[in-house]
């Protein structure tokens, strides 16, 4: 006889689809990391429209978190935030730059998604 798991939640599936678009994360991270399967991770991805995701924002805490693996650490310095905008810009071809990023990063706080202490910031929900 098998058994029978809950279907996972749709905050779960987006969490995955979100996680499994991030740049170099596998398939196997992602069913590990969220307790997933793979068929569940591939249904997630057809479910959920990546488009609908506020990408550059997921692409900036995936650099800051390791991918949602820390959730504290150093506020990047503006050589780092130059180094952080070289990144996006080289996987969503976005043009950014370092004030873009700043600017992104402060939206981040505002929004209550990172906290900022001086020198280092908290990632305040979990990510994905």
């Amino acid at each position: 006889m098998s058994v029978r798991y809950p279907p996972p939640s749709d905050e779960l599936l987006q969490r995955a689809a979100r996680l499994y678009r991030i740049p170099g994360v596998t398939q196997a991270e992602v069913c590990a990391r969220l307790g997933l399967s793979r068929v569940a991770l591939k249904r997630a991805r057809e479910r959920f429209d990546g488009a609908a995701f506020p990408w550059p924002r997921d692409l900036l805490l995936s650099c800051l978190t390791d991918a949602g693996r820390r959730t504290r650490g150093a506020w990047p310095t503006r050589q780092e935030l130059a180094t952080l905008a070289s990144y996006l810009d080289f996987v969503d071809k976005d043009g950014s730059t370092a004030d873009s990023v700043a600017a992104l990063l402060a939206s981040l706080v505002q929004d209550g998604i990172l906290d900022r202490d001086a020198d280092d910031f908290v990632l305040r929900v979990p990510f994905p």
